[in-house]
């Protein structure tokens, strides 16, 4: 039986224009996802301190709920309750209180301003009015 040599017409495989498209396809996906990395962990750092604002006022506002709003009105609440210096503490906490008085001087109606602010000298404030009866 003599030796039949295999023809080479049908060819399998892809031409090196093939390759390179899709090469060009897949680094322009990564090139994308990879440019919203920066975007995800600037707002998780965001959020995260959003977060820590909220705890640190919310701890300050229930001291002063728990002491009560004469004590606020009168001056009577520890002032390292209502303010946290920044360079002992992770953030720093402010609280400024404002009063109304209205037509009658036994109104006690004021204004509770806390101001949060962290190291790189970002400040998140929150408000609430706080009466006495």
């Amino acid at each position: 039986m003599p030796y039949k040599q295999p023809s080479h017409t049908a060819q399998s495989g892809f031409t090196l224009l093939e390759v390179l498209v899709a090469l060009a396809i897949l680094l322009i996906g990564l090139v994308s996802v990879l440019a919203m990395f920066p975007r995800s962990l600037s707002m998780a750092d965001t959020a995260q301190k959003k977060t820590t604002a909220a705890q640190n006022a919310n701890k300050v506002l229930g001291e002063i709920s728990q002491q009560g709003a004469d004590a606020l009105y009168f001056n009577q609440i520890d002032p390292t309750i209502m303010n946290i210096d920044a360079s002992t503490a992770p953030v720093g906490v402010n609280t400024t209180t404002q009063r109304y008085l209205g037509s009658d001087t036994d109104s006690k109606l004021q204004r509770v301003t806390i101001t949060v602010s962290f190291p790189n000298g970002s400040t998140e404030s929150y408000a609430t009015y706080v009466v006495n009866p």
